[in-house]
């Protein structure tokens, strides 16, 4: 607002000159004989005939002028109006005392912002479950479930939404956009002396507990191989790994983690760690079959 003299500063308490009463209501506000503009009638203490007034009820304020309720008269005296300054500014805090309660909504930086120590992000979904057992004696040509409830566990799961009995997770946000991370690896019940004909793995969506499923080609996804060749050449095991971005579409829908495997055998299993993949020993520590889910937008 446009002052003429000084503008009152942050913490600047200036009181006005003084003012004659007279048989009206309004009268000039000056500072050292210069017309004197608040930025409202909260800026003002105001003492009227030995009384404090009340901004926007006793009194207003319009530009470089003052209005009370009602006419004075020349028996009344205005002891004194003080201008408290621009209270409703905080100027330039101290440093260290501004807190993260302190802000009211997102925290837009003009430049680069530099932090120092580790950042907590609040109301972040994101969810992982991963296989810490590994899940066998599965049946040939059939479709399974990876089953972390009882094979595994889960490690991330910032909105509570795992659905054990299910071994499905649901989106928190019904409109929110995903990154759905799946690894899945499948052997044959014995590595050593069984083989793959075929395997696949894939993140099966459902918005009714899995009742129906929403196989469609823009969001469901995984991968697949016949593993056996023209000729004969054969393989015990077989890992597979898949991304998608996924733009929810409504509440309660929820995922989960299927393989497929047929063998030269009976049955298959879904392997836990790097080791339960090979003869050898190479990785009992690195995980290979998980489910992630991080929101994104």
């Amino acid at each position: 607002m446009p002052f003429i003299g000084q503008e009152p500063i942050t913490g600047a308490y200036h009181v006005l000159d003084a003012i004659t009463t007279s048989a009206t209501a309004t009268y000039n506000l000056q500072l050292n004989g210069g017309a004197f503009s608040p930025a409202t009638a909260n800026h003002l203490l105001v003492s009227l005939n030995g009384v404090i007034q009340k901004p926007g009820s006793s009194f207003n304020v319009s530009g470089s002028q003052i209005t009370f309720s009602s006419a004075l008269d020349s028996t009344d005296s205005i002891d004194f109006i003080m201008a408290l300054g621009d209270v409703l500014n905080v100027g330039t805090p101290t440093d260290g005392t501004v807190t993260s309660s302190k802000l009211s909504g997102n925290l837009t930086a003009p430049a680069d912002l530099t932090v120092t120590g580790q950042m907590t992000e609040t109301g972040k979904e994101y969810f992982e479950a991963i296989l810490t057992t590994a899940q066998t004696g599965l049946s040939d040509n059939t479709t399974t479930v990876v089953d972390f409830a009882s094979n595994g566990t889960v490690k991330h799961d910032t909105k509570s939404k795992w659905d054990s009995a299910r071994n499905a997770y649901e989106f928190d946000d019904a409109t929110g956009l995903y990154l759905i991370s799946m690894s899945a690896t499948v052997r044959s019940n014995t590595v050593a002396t069984e083989s793959i004909y075929d395997a696949a793995a894939r993140v099966q969506f459902s918005s009714n507990n899995f009742a129906s499923t929403l196989n469609t080609t823009d969001i469901e996804f995984g991968g697949g191989a016949r593993v056996t060749d023209a000729q004969s050449e054969m393989q015990g095991s077989t890992q597979f790994y898949a991304q998608s971005i996924y733009k929810n579409t409504g509440a309660g829908i929820k995922i989960r983690l299927q393989t497929y495997c047929n063998t030269n055998g009976n049955a298959y299993a879904v392997s836990a760690n790097i080791n339960q993949n090979i003869s050898g020993s190479f990785g009992s520590a690195a995980k290979c079959t998980y489910l992630q889910v991080v929101k994104i937008g």
